[in-house]
This record gives C-alpha cells, sequence and structure tokens, in this order.
C-alpha cells in the first residue's frame, strides 16, 4: 500500500501521473483507500451472522444428548464433502477486496503496488484503516520550494475567483499554514516510519528525473519508466504574488527559499531529515497554543489527531505526535492541558509522554473526577481523569536547532462505535486542548 502525501501544489498530481504508467502501479487521485476500506464494511454483514451463527451452533453441539431438549436433532455445522465453505466477503480478505477495486477501476491486472493521493494533513486515520488490512504501508512525499509551492496555491486562488477553478484556500496566511502543517505531517512521518518514508523532491522529479525515478523504484520494488513528455512542464510557474505577498511568504521561510537547491531533498526520510528541520515551527517560552473553534489551526500536529472540533483536537490512533523546535535551548516544562475518553465508569486510559524517543511521563487516568487511596506497591500513578487535566512534563532537554517529536501513546485504544455508544468509528483516546512550553527555571 502506497501513499501519496505533500502539501497541495507541490507536485502530488504530478507523482501519480507518472507512477501510473507503470503497469505494476495503480494510484487513485484524490479518492483515499482509507475511505474505501470504510466504505466497504457494510459487505462483512454476512461474515458477522455467519460467526453468530457458529456461536449458536457450538452451543446446540454441546446440548446433544441431553434429555431436556428431546425434540431435535443436530446437524454437523460443517460438511466434510463441502469444499468451499465461506462463500461471502470477510475481512481478512480486505487487501484483496481493495485490490480488486483498484485494479478493476484503473483497467490494471496484476498490480505490486496500489495507492491513493490525498494532499495536505492527514486527519481522518487513514493510515490506521490501511495499516490493519495490508502488510505493509509506504509513503511518497512530495516536498517543493515554499515560495514556489504558496504561488502555485494563490494561482489556483485567483482562477478560482474568477470562476475557473473550485479552491479553499483563500489567503497567502492560509497557504503558509497549509504548508507548514503538511511539513509537520512529514518530519512525523518521518520519525515514526523512518524506513518507509521516501521524500520527493519536485524539482529534482522534474530536472532530474531519470535518476529520481530509480531511486523511487528502488524505494518501491519495481522499475519506474514514464513517458518523458509528462515531466515536460515549467519548473518556474509565472509569479502571481504581489511583492508584498512575496516579501510575507519569505519573512516566514527565509533561508530555506533562497538555499533550497543546496538542499538534499530526494531520497530516504532519515537520510534528507537534516534538509527538513528546519521546516518545524517553532513553540515561544510561555505562550499556551489553544485547538479549538476560536483557533481552529493545526500548528505542531504529526500523526494520529483528528480534525480540531469547537474545544479540543481529538487523538484517533495509539499514538499521536506533537513536533516543534523550542525557543532556546536547555531544560524545558512541557504542559499538556488534555481531556480523556472514559464513557463508562470502569473506563480507564493509559498515557505515556516520550520527548524524542525517552519517556518523561506514564499514568493511568480513571473516571473519576477525584483522586483515590492508592495502597498499593505496584509504582503505577494513578490520576482521576474527568474534565480538563494538566500534564506536566519535566524538565526535559529540548532542542532549538532540530525537530523535537513528542510522541503520545495509548496502549489500546477502542471507538465509541465498538463500545455500542454511538456511531463514531474513531479511536479515541486523548483530547488535546493546549500546549505550552517554558524554561525550567520559569516553571
Amino acid at each position: 500500500m502506497l501513499l501519496i502525501r505533500g502539501c497541495p501544489r507541490s507536485g502530488t498530481t504530478l507523482l501519480v501521473n507518472i507512477l501510473n504508467q507503470n503497469d505494476d502501479i495503480g494510484i487513485f487521485n484524490e479518492y483515499a483507500l482509507g475511505d474505501l476500506v470504510h466504505d466497504l464494511a457494510p459487505i462483512f454483514q454476512v461474515e458477522r451472522d455467519h460467526g453468530d451463527l457458529e456461536v449458536v451452533a457450538v452451543r446446540a453441539a454441546g446440548a446433544v444428548g441431553s434429555d431436556a431438549i428431546p425434540d431435535v436433532y443436530i446437524h454437523p455445522f460443517e460438511n466434510p464433502f463441502v469444499t468451499h465453505q465461506l462463500r461471502f466477503p470477510t475481512r481478512e480478505r480486505m487487501a484483496a477486496l481493495v485490490t480488486g477495486v483498484v485494479e478493476a477501476s484503473l483497467e490494471k491486472d496484476g498490480l505490486r503496488v496500489i495507492g491513493s493521493k490525498r494532499p495536505g494533513p492527514a486527519e481522518n486515520g487513514e493510515a490506521a484503516r490501511l495499516e490493519r488490512a495490508f502488510a505493509r504501508v509506504q509513503y511518497l512525499f512530495v516536498v517543493r520550494n515554499p515560495l514556489d509551492t504558496i504561488n502555485s496555491i494563490i494561482n489556483r486562488r485567483n482562477r478560482a475567483r474568477v470562476g475557473w477553478d473550485t479552491w479553499a484556500i483563500d489567503t497567502v496566511d492560509a497557504a503558509i499554514r497549509e504548508y507548514r502543517d503538511s511539513m509537520t505531517l512529514l518530519l512525523s512521518l518521518a520519525s515514526a516510519h523512518p524506513d518507509d518514508v521516501f521524500v520527493v523532491g519536485y524539482e529534482d522529479l522534474v530536472e532530474n528525473f531519470a535518476a529520481t525515478a530509480a531511486q523511487i523504484g528502488s524505494f518501491l520494488g519495481v522499475s519506474l519508466t514514464c513517458d518523458p513528455r509528462i515531466t515536460e512542464i515549467e519548473l518556474h510557474r509565472k509569479s502571481i504574488l504581489t511583492p508584498d505577498e512575496e516579501q510575507h511568504v519569505r519573512g516566514h521561510f527565509g533561508a530555506l527559499i533562497d538555499n533550497w537547491r543546496t538542499r538534499r531533498i530526494s531520497g530516504p526520510a532519515p537520510l534528507v531529515a537534516a534538509s527538513l528541520a528546519e521546516h518545524a515551527e517553532t513553540m515561544k517560552d510561555g505562550i499556551e497554543y489553544r485547538y479549538g473553534a476560536s483557533s481552529p489551526q493545526r500548528r505542531f500536529l504529526g500523526l494520529g489527531w483528528d480534525i480540531v472540533e469547537d474545544e479540543a483536537v481529538w487523538s484517533n490512533a495509539e499514538s499521536s505526535d506533537v513536533i516543534f523546535r523550542a525557543a532556546s535551548e536547555g531544560p524545558h516544562v512541557l504542559r499538556l492541558n488534555v481531556s480523556f475518553f472514559l464513557p463508562m465508569i470502569e473506563s480507564t486510559v493509559p498515557l505515556t509522554v516520550e520527548v524524542n524517543g525517552h519517556e518523561v511521563f506514564r499514568a493511568v487516568f480513571y473516571h473519576a473526577d477525584r483522586p483515590v487511596i492508592d495502597a498499593t506497591t505496584s509504582g503505577l500513578s494513578l490520576y482521576p481523569g474527568r474534565g480538563n487535566t494538566d500534564v506536566w512534563c519535566g524538565p526535559v532537554e529540548f532542542s532549538a536547532g532540530t525537530p523535537n517529536v513528542v510522541r503520545l501513546r495509548f496502549g489500546s485504544v477502542r471507538s465509541p462505535a465498538e463500545l455500542g455508544i454511538n456511531g463514531d468509528e474513531r479511536t479515541l483516546a486523548v483530547a488535546l486542548h493546549a500546549i505550552s512550553l517554558q524554561p525550567a527555571g520559569a516553571a
């Protein structure tokens, strides 16, 4: 399974067109295969009914010979002379079913790599759905000079304003935020899945296609070829940013724009990490960054977070990342203002916080709004989890020059749908309301 990611207008569509030139590869454009996995759920109703029937049959078989039920007889549940018992879709065949849909849609057979393209921050837990069905999920992440990316975003905005297109990103500030959020997702992917993420520089793809295609093909385990006319496009599009808008973009990205060509951009994520470090946004000392309707931005949020709601942003996986550079070097204290998914009195949420791979906090939060007396000797910290809670971590060494990865791990998580509460299929654990960082001496 291959997922194409990148900021909108960074070259993700170009990459999909190149990949789909190859007989071994089939990539959907815009329609996420995680959504397909979700949409296929109703076809497994027969499997669920069959499972219920098996339970009934086992119970009935256990009652054979009982004098309490004299007027029934039991057939063997499975006839040994019938060679194909299961003639309906089963979840264990999900990968084959998804592959069949892709092959039928693209009129390609025997695909070795299937996938989909979805630019922008991932918010719907798509990867988690796919990881349950496929043995391996890989990523190609396209990056492009921020000035050129934002110029292309604003050009499409302008086309939409005269009715020639549809486009949601309406301001330069929104375009800057979209670029930063996408790069934060890349840094999170590189940290969480270092062996399964390959970064594709848009400029390399256009100017040095043969070498870049060979690298991508090696990463995917296929031989990558392409009609050369696909890459015969202008690398430098017409600039439509006003002088003030361009200066505003340069004020945010500075040397990243001017030194873009001197950096190593294409390659396995761990090898290009140093070139991407400046994409991490700086978390200023002593500033509370809130998530909610009044501040809907996704700044610092990596993998494992859903859409920003009225009061917070919910986790939607077994772990969730926050990524940033510190404003100053040295020991800091991190504060997370969170609430927990504790729908029933026996509910608990285990929370572990790691900073750059080192555990700095571990506890279990339980369904209560007041503490209990813990007389055990387990050493496990227990805290009431009803309502908003401040979790303090530190002092911890944070870096000002490189990205810091704060990873929240939740252990086993379940969705409201699994618990029979409602139809919400997100695997909820923690809602993040706010985050802040300050030097240890000021905490």
